[in-house]
C-alpha cells in the first residue's frame, strides 16, 4: 500500500478549517492530523456525553466539514470519561415541546412526529 503524503496546500486548508470550525463546539474535541485520521470526541463527560441541542448541531456539521474539504479518510468517534453516551439528553425533549402550540392531541402529535424525524433523520446526508 502506498502511503499519500499531504501536500503543503491540504495541511494550510486543514490548519484554517481548524481553527474557524472546531475550536468554537461546545460538545466535540476534533483533531485531524497529518495522515488524515479526524479524531471526534464528545466532550461532556460530567452530562455523561448526552446527545444534547448543539451535539445535534455540532455533529451533522463537523462531519460534513470533513467530507467537503477532503479532510480525513478515517474518522475515529470515542468520548471522555466512563460512558461513550448515555443518548439523548431529557432537555432536547422539552426544547421540542416548548415549540408546539395548541391543543394537546395536537401538541402530541406534534411532539411523536418530532421524535420520529429525530429518529429518521441521517446524522450525515
Amino acid at each position: 500500500m502506498r502511503s499519500v503524503a499531504p501536500t503543503a496546500v491540504s495541511l494550510a486548508r486543514l490548519a484554517l478549517i481548524g481553527r474557524t470550525i472546531y475550536d468554537q463546539l461546545k460538545t466535540l474535541k476534533v483533531t485531524i492530523n497529518s495522515d488524515f485520521i479526524a479524531d471526534i470526541c464528545l466532550c461532556r463527560p460530567k452530562q455523561l456525553n448526552t446527545m444534547n441541542t448543539n451535539f445535534w448541531e455540532e455533529f451533522p456539521a463537523t462531519l460534513k466539514a470533513i467530507d467537503r474539504h477532503a479532510l480525513a479518510r478515517v474518522v475515529i468517534i470515542h468520548a471522555e470519561g466512563k460512558h461513550f453516551s448515555a443518548g439523548m439528553d431529557r432537555d432536547v425533549y422539552g426544547h421540542i415541546i416548548d415549540l408546539f402550540k395548541g391543543e394537546p392531541a395536537r401538541r402530541a402529535e406534534q411532539f411523536w412526529r418530532g421524535i420520529l424525524d429525530l429518529q429518521q433523520a441521517p446524522l450525515y446526508d
